[in-house]
């Protein structure tokens, strides 16, 4: 039992590791509707690549605030234990907290905290966008003009001809819904 759940953590952390092209990402969030069977095949992956990067920002901001914590409780623990010339402690809570927050490295640590934290929202709107995308693909598929099942995909793939000819009714059924080319 403990080997199966070390070995789902290894995948997972192998998963988490993985860089994500973020530009790529964002690149890929529109489309138009003659694209519509390769934004459909196309979906799972982006989500998936979307998600990674949402828990990898999550990650990192939760090591930052881990470390800032740290960093800041050993530097006040030091400045607490400091004595006076007569040995007693004259540092108040508000001294050591104000000491601790002039440090650099506490600094460095709150504007790395500060970044990761934008980039967490970042990646999570980002998630909320793909999201949204496969739903309007779905609506689309739903809505009768433009069926994709699953034997059709499974065919789409490997047919050139077939794909040429799906595009083509794709973007007739884009045009007889509104759409302009």
């Amino acid at each position: 039992m403990k080997h199966k759940r070390l070995s789902q953590l290894s995948t997972l952390l192998e998963l988490i590791s993985e860089q994500v092209d973020v530009a790529a990402l964002v690149g890929k969030i529109p489309f138009e509707g003659s694209q519509l069977i390769e934004a459909a095949l196309e979906q799972p992956k982006l989500h998936l690549e979307a998600g990674k990067l949402r828990v990898q920002c999550m990650h990192k901001r939760g090591a930052l605030e881990a470390k800032l914590s740290l960093e800041t409780s050993m530097l006040a623990q030091r400045r607490r234990s400091i004595r006076n010339p007569e040995g007693k402690r004259d540092n108040t809570e508000g001294a050591v907290k104000a000491y601790v927050e002039m440090q650099p490295s506490v600094i460095k640590l709150r504007k790395l905290l500060n970044t990761a934290i934008a980039k967490e929202e970042l990646s999570k709107q980002l998630v909320d966008v793909y999201r949204s995308r496969k739903d309007v693909i779905r609506i689309i598929v739903d809505s009768g003009k433009i069926s994709l099942q699953a034997k059709e995909l499974a065919m789409l793939k490997g047919s050139a001809k077939l794909r040429s000819a799906v595009r083509s009714v794709s973007h007739r059924s884009f045009l007889h819904l509104g759409g302009e080319e």
